[in-house]
């Protein structure tokens, strides 16, 4: 019996252990509320819901009691029967990695699954039609989410961006069926009872940089885009009509955004606990902005703290502009108005001071910026013509109107091209420059009258063989657009075959051709030859941004055919070209000639560049001219430079004749000639040497201004020797038919010589003064206050400025150049580069690398000048006879980009550098026989550009507060602080003025000057920390009063 009892003892213990452990794993079923039959358990990490009617939302006072298992829970499990999930439900439930949701489910509640960071797929079951706002924010593993259909009676809704913060988000899928949700290129899209079509959400975990809101969508819902970090461009087909709330709110990556020319209004904002946001609002790197054609009115805070911002163009159907659209924006430049009596209202302090205002004489916006005092600059009204082929193709607007009739005259100041459905428009030949169309469409503000004269389709080119096919079919309306370097050899078995008449467009894009053409030439291939040996024939379209790298070596007979390198005949454009290697005559004739870029020249030659070894033999044959046989009365040549190797009897620095009615008859008026800013800087050897022109009409006088020698004629006894040939990189080495392989006898020629063409520089700025000492002297000049009661007292909260400003550092200004924009030709603002090696170019030297070599330049060598400029300096050592070879990239670990070659100096300026942007630089040196280090071994130089720009200022007399006085206006400036100096008839000295930011000052100075008679002379420089250390501007302008 005693035993009986101890073991029924052990057994009860037994029995209430189990109670209690089962009490820990299951936790006990309770009631959620009195009018609803919701019950849960929590087990083993899965929290499960049972029952009928709705899941309470989580309110602000009191915590449902399942959130204790909100850092536990793995799984959840909502049973058949219950209908809604209330707001905020399972918020922060951050190891939720699965939820199973019932059949049933109608509603989704506010933020209810907000910060489930550990779901990676969400199943939204059939019959849920009412989302609210931001379900499943901050998800950030979410990957995917499906959506069930709905029935068609069921009424649909969903509020604000479901999926705002799920970065890792890349597909969402809708059952087909769904009457009201549908994706659409990728983006989840709402069908409303009442025909609205809005976009919801676009997933962020898409890492495409660009985006066009498809045809059909009419609304983009508010958050719709909202924190998405990859797209840079964002455009918008003419369905949309309406944008809400802050639908592009806190892009940080977006540089472009294209409006739908269907909107009528952007005045949308919202109020959040950063105030009054639009719909741009956070987009800090936003560079351009192009409004709809039919806008109507702007303002509401729509482009707040879009710093980048540097030009926006209102156009001209505009009525109505408020000024707090662009308050925030610190760097726009410029605000052009294309509608006369547009209405302004709001602050006029939301608009920079430093903004220049732009548009028509006798405008609103004229008295606007008279009456606050801000710079203003009158428009003119230019002519648009368009080809028949342009418009069968694409829509062309001037200032907001279509244009209707070809080879018609519109007037305006903006150009509108967009790409019809149907049709294939990649670019178009905009007064004889290439313009690109981006997503189809392309606008430009006109700085002068404007020809839209054809438009092409873009095929790429990857190798010798595509380039060849390519040439041989029609070339009309096509850019062909090389994707590397490629190499040309023979064009059939028989020698050079080169094409008659090219009409398209040839885009290099700063890549290579390697010209390997022929070797010898024998007389079956001398009948067959076309008229001139050269790329092409004739060029009656746009070449462009190309180095030709030719090896061409006559060994056998005379060669009595003209040599052309680029082509024959020019009529069309040829600019930013280089050609390079070596033409050499080894037996040439009396007729042997070599033309380095073209035989003649019809129209124009622009940016281009010559640093070839040409020798028809020796000095005793042949003619050579360094850039073309003859430039015609049509021709023109502009920033065009020979810095090459020319040997002949007869040696002409750029070309024969000059001014002739076309090749071979004679010379006549060159009324029609241009030649602008080209120069010969090379060697040349010859009986007959002429540093530029042969002959000229005899009304065709050229100052030094215009063309320039700075060569050398027959600078040596001997002539020099060429120097080995250029070996091909091994990516087109390929490309090279066997039958021109090279053979050990062939002769060598001399390395192509990368040659840099003038880049213009802005005009040479006036050299700063050196500050005086703040300390006046003994009788000084009289004494200059602002007291108390003649300054402007700065805003309550501002930063104090110091009392004593630190010296600047004073340094040489740019060095002035002219323009390299051809007077007669009206450019839009994409304008050819001036640079020799355009950016997205290697040119990394094809020798073999050397790992070590003696001229490089170390890091410790370079010295740096980015403070005191508006540019980037860097100056080194030149040693030896290399050239250096800068590279330039925005991260340390980024690709480089060959952005310059220097020859014979040790110094860089980088005019492209923008203010407060950190680049990083390497310098590679190049030996003369082409040994380098490898690009990868040059450790990189880190340059943050930390200058401020030179202050414009503007004074004037009057009475302020009963008292003479000048009133002192920064017209434009950067930086956060003025220091403030005049003088009187001796030296300048500081005036103190009360402590306060030039914002707070309202950019404006009033200083008194009592009974003091005479000329006052006053001047400001303006000051901020940048990287923990102050940086002051050069001094302004200095403006004199008569007092």
């Amino acid at each position: 019996m005693k035993m009986m009892k101890k073991h029924t003892g052990i057994i009860y213990g037994l029995i209430l252990i189990a109670v209690c452990l089962a009490g820990s794993l299951a936790y006990t079923t309770r009631v959620m509320a009195e009018e609803t039959a919701v019950t849960y358990t929590y087990e083993n990490g899965t929290l499960t819901f049972r029952g009928t009617g709705v899941i309470e939302k989580q309110t602000d006072g009191e915590e449902n009691p399942w959130r204790s298992y909100k850092d536990t829970a793995t799984n959840l499990v909502v049973d058949v029967g219950i209908t809604e999930i209330g707001d905020s439900a399972f918020s922060g439930f951050t190891k939720l990695q699965e939820i199973s949701l019932p059949k049933g489910l109608k509603l989704l509640g506010d933020n209810c699954f907000e910060k489930c960071s550990s779901l990676t797929s969400v199943d939204i079951p059939r019959r849920v039609t009412t989302w609210r706002d931001y379900c499943f924010k901050d998800c950030t593993s979410l990957t995917s989410v499906s959506i069930g259909r709905v029935l068609q009676e069921d009424t649909a809704a969903v509020g604000e961006n479901p999926f705002l913060g799920d970065k890792a988000l890349e597909s969402i899928t809708v059952e087909a069926g769904h009457p009201y949700l549908y994706v659409q290129d990728h983006a989840l899209v709402c069908r409303s009872k009442y025909g609205w079509n809005t976009l919801v959400t676009y997933p962020e975990g898409l890492t495409d940089l660009s985006y066009c809101i498809p045809e059909g969508v009419d609304t983009v819902g508010d958050m719709a885009f909202a924190g998405n970090q990859s797209l840079q461009s964002l455009s918008m087909k003419s369905s949309v009509t309406r944008i809400e709330g802050r639908a592009f709110w806190n892009m940080t990556s977006l540089k472009e955004i294209r409006f739908s020319d269907n909107i009528t209004s952007i005045d949308w904002n919202e109020y959040t606990s950063d105030g009054f946001v639009g719909a741009l609002y956070g987009c800090e790197n936003v560079e351009q902005i192009i409004l709809p054609r039919h806008l109507r009115s702007l303002g509401g805070v729509a482009f707040g703290t879009c710093g980048k911002l540097k030009e926006l163009v209102l156009p001209a159907n505009i009525k109505e502009f408020n000024t707090g659209a662009v308050y925030g924006c610190s760097n726009l430049e410029k605000i052009t108005v294309l509608n006369k009596d547009m209405k302004i209202t709001g602050e006029n302090s939301d608009i920079s001071i430093r903004t220049k205002l732009c548009g028509y004489a006798g405008s609103t916006l004229a008295q606007f910026a008279d009456q606050y005092d801000y710079d203003f600059e009158e428009i003119t009204m230019h002519s648009v013509l368009v080809d028949s082929y342009v418009l069968d193709r694409t829509d062309v607007f001037v200032d907001g109107s279509m244009v209707q009739k070809p080879d018609t005259i519109y007037m305006g100041n903006q150009v509108e091209i967009r790409c019809k459905d149907g049709k294939s428009c990649d670019a178009v030949r905009w007064n004889d420059t290439l313009i690109y169309l981006q997503n189809g469409t392309y606008t430009g503000m006109l700085s002068g009258d404007v020809s839209v004269d054809d438009c092409y389709e873009v095929q790429e080119i990857h190798s010798g063989e595509e380039f060849i096919a390519a040439v041989k079919q029609d070339t009309d309306h096509r850019v062909l657009k090389l994707v590397s370097d490629i190499a040309i050899t023979d064009w059939d078995e028989n020698g050079t075959e080169a094409v008659t008449d090219f009409a398209g467009a040839l885009d290099g894009a700063g890549h290579k051709i390697y010209l390997r053409q022929f070797r010898t030439i024998t007389a079956s291939a001398r009948e067959k030859a076309p008229r001139y040996l050269s790329t092409f024939g004739n060029n009656r379209g746009i070449i462009k941004n190309i180095v030709f790298s030719v090896d061409y070596r006559q060994e056998e007979g005379n060669v009595e055919m003209p040599l052309a390198i680029i082509c024959g005949n020019n009529y069309g454009v040829i600019s930013d070209c280089q050609v390079t290697g070596t033409c050499l005559y080894t037996n040439g004739s009396d007729d042997s000639c070599i033309y380095g870029l073209t035989k003649c020249n019809y129209y124009m030659l622009w940016n281009d560049s010559l640093s070839a070894w040409l020798s028809a033999g020796s000095k005793k044959l042949g003619t050579v001219c360094g850039i073309t046989g003859r430039n015609t009365f049509l021709g023109s040549l502009v920033n065009v430079n020979m810095t090459g190797t020319l040997i002949a009897r007869n040696v002409y620095g750029v070309g024969q004749e000059n001014g002739g009615d076309y090749c071979g008859d004679g010379i006549s008026s060159g009324k029609d000639v241009e030649i602008a800013r080209c120069g010969v800087a090379g060697s040349l050897y010859g009986q007959e040497v002429t540093e530029f022109f042969g002959q000229n009409s005899s009304d065709m006088d050229f100052s030094q201004e215009e063309i320039t020698f700075s060569g050398q004629k027959n600078p040596e006894a001997t002539l020099p020797e060429p120097s080995p040939e250029e070996t091909l990189p091994p990516e087109v080495t390929e490309t090279i038919s066997p039958a021109v392989s090279q053979s050990p006898d062939v002769p060598t020629s001399p390395k192509p010589e990368a040659t840099t063409q003038p880049t213009m520089q802005p005009g040479e700025s006036e050299k700063p003064e050196t500050s005086a000492s703040p300390t006046a002297s003994a009788g000084a000049t009289p004494e200059i206050s602002a007291g108390p009661e003649a300054s402007a007292s700065p805003e309550p909260g501002s930063t104090t400025q110091p009392t004593e400003a630190e010296k600047p550092e004073i340094s040489a200004s740019p060095t002035a150049s002219a323009s390299a924009k051809p007077g007669s030709t009206t450019q839009p603002t994409e304008v050819p580069g001036q640079t020799v090696i355009p950016a997205g170019q290697s040119p990394v030297p094809s020798q073999t690398n050397i790992s070590n070599v003696s001229n490089q330049v170390t890091n410790n060598q370079v010295q740096i000048q980015n403070v005191t400029t508006n540019y980037i300096q860097l100056t080194w050592k030149a040693q030896g006879d290399c050239e250096y070879h800068i590279y330039r990239s925005k991260k340390k670990a980024g690709v480089y980009q060959c952005v310059k070659i220097v020859k014979g100096g040790g110094t860089y300026k980088d005019h492209q550098a923008k203010r407060g942007q950190t680049y990083y630089y390497k310098i590679m040196a190049v030996n003369a026989d082409g040994s380098h280090t490898s690009l990868d071994e040059i450790k990189p130089i880190k340059v943050t550009a930390a200058w401020l720009m030179q202050p414009v200022i503007s004074a004037k007399k009057g009475v302020y507060d009963g008292r003479k006085g000048v009133q002192i206006t920064l017209k434009k400036y950067q930086g956060k602080y003025a220091v403030i100096e005049g003088k009187w008839g001796g030296k300048y000295k500081k005036i103190p003025i009360r402590q306060g930011t030039i914002k707070s000052y309202k950019a404006k100075y009033r200083l008194a000057y009592g009974s003091q008679k005479g000329t006052i002379s006053l001047r400001i420089r303006t000051w901020e920390k940048i990287n923990g250390k102050k940086r002051y501007s050069a001094y302004s302008n200095v403006v004199r009063l008569k007092v």
